[in-house]
């Protein structure tokens, strides 16, 4: 309790005026390796902008303690060799979407650019959507944004016991037909010991061509975050169509990578006769 109320009298609280989080479609301003960005957005969603938390590096050193806890009993997840191995296999087995209206030109990552800290994270996931009941799980996740046109959705990555869960956390921003494509995490997602953050585009089941991070706010938001917390890990989730789905990571670190990428892990598919 103690820490937790020394994470909350340190949090950073900054306002930011931006745009929803699927401004990918729109045109934004370039994006910088610093905080001195540069970036537009849409007057009627200025008027929306909102205080957002990017937290400190105390909750980074505890997010890392909490995975590194986790995970101490595996040995191959502390070997960059085997993780890069496992993770250039699962990629390369899978089909990829690669977003068609984005305006700016995002990066992407080389296995060999990511550290070991980025390594261990992207294998858990793609190690939880190797089983089917886990890939229903995110299609319970998604359906549940699509049929919700009031808010986007969002949350943290725990662990599960031997697995790791997608928790969802109620959006922060009030609810409206415009905050359908912003999410704003509310308190509890920066006060939880994580491995992760996640959003979803899912206005709809066919997202395809915006299958990717935004550049403003999402990118944008990121290095902000890295800034403030020296790490980033934030995944997004993008229905293709109804029955299937695609993930992204993005993020950075002050030590390594300091510019914002993305690594798309791929394609993924659920039984919908199976969600209730």
């Amino acid at each position: 309790m103690a820490l937790k109320k020394i994470i909350l009298s340190t949090m950073v609280c900054i306002p930011f005026l931006f745009a929803g989080c699927q401004n990918n479609k729109e045109e934004v301003g370039p994006i910088k390796a610093s905080t001195n960005l540069t970036y537009s957005a849409k007057p009627d969603l200025e008027k929306k902008a909102r205080l957002i938390k990017f937290g400190n590096a105390l909750e980074t050193i505890i997010d890392e303690k909490y995975l590194q806890d986790n995970i101490k009993e595996d040995t191959n997840l502390q070997e960059v060799t085997y993780l890069r191995k496992k993770i250039e296999f699962s990629s390369k087995s899978l089909n990829h979407t690669s977003a068609t209206k984005s305006p700016t030109k995002i990066p992407n990552y080389e296995i060999s650019e990511l550290s070991l800290s980025q390594l261990q994270r992207i294998y858990l996931v793609y190690r939880y959507l190797n089983d089917s009941s886990s890939r229903r799980e995110i299609g319970r996740i998604v359906e549940k944004d699509v049929n919700d046109t009031y808010a986007e959705h969002g949350g943290i990555i725990l662990f599960n016991k031997n697995k790791i869960k997608f928790k969802v956390f109620e959006s922060d921003a009030e609810k409206s037909a415009v905050n359908n494509r912003i999410y704003c995490p509310p308190e509890e997602a920066f006060i939880t010991p994580k491995i992760g953050d996640f959003h979803l585009h899912a206005e709809s089941y066919d997202e395809g061509a915006s299958a990717s991070p935004s550049g403003n706010p999402d990118i944008t938001l990121s290095y902000l975050t890295v800034d403030a917390k020296n790490e980033d890990h934030e995944f997004l989730i993008t229905p293709i169509r109804k029955g299937k789905f695609n993930i992204d990571y993005y993020g950075g670190d002050k030590q390594k990578n300091v510019i914002i990428k993305i690594f798309d892990l791929g394609n993924f598919s659920y039984d919908t006769l199976s969600i209730k």
